[in-house]
């Protein structure tokens, strides 16, 4: 799940999972992404790819609701955004990985791969 406000920002990110094999599903914020994590009856993602700039629920704001649901607690979030410093100001336990932007894709698909495995 790739969850980033910036169209072409999403579209490449999704673009990178998608051609190393990897199901993608993405959404613009933090709203419509919960919306969809909590009322899904389906699988859910092995992985969230979380910007951390978003409109109407915020990255952080995102990652304590999704952190509040036994369900969803153990899916792995790499975090993206600004500079490290920034995170550290936060509780960590909330995400597995940060990546900082501009976004690689070998940083990307490493970093899923050490969480996740290979798709």
């Amino acid at each position: 799940m790739v969850i980033e406000n910036d169209d072409a920002q999403r579209a490449a990110v999704e673009e990178v999972f998608q051609n190393a094999g990897y199901s993608t599903i993405s959404f613009e914020n933090g709203k419509r992404a919960l919306d969809h994590l909590v009322t899904t009856g389906n699988r859910l993602p092995d992985l969230i790819v979380l910007d951390l700039d978003l409109p109407i629920v915020g990255g952080w704001e995102f990652l304590e609701i999704v952190k509040s649901y036994a369900r969803l607690s153990q899916i792995p979030v790499i975090v993206t955004g600004g500079e490290p410093p920034m995170i550290l100001a936060k509780d960590q336990r909330v995400h597995q990985a940060f990546i900082a932007k501009p976004l690689s894709a070998s940083a990307l698909l490493d970093t899923a791969e050490k969480l996740v495995g290979k798709p």
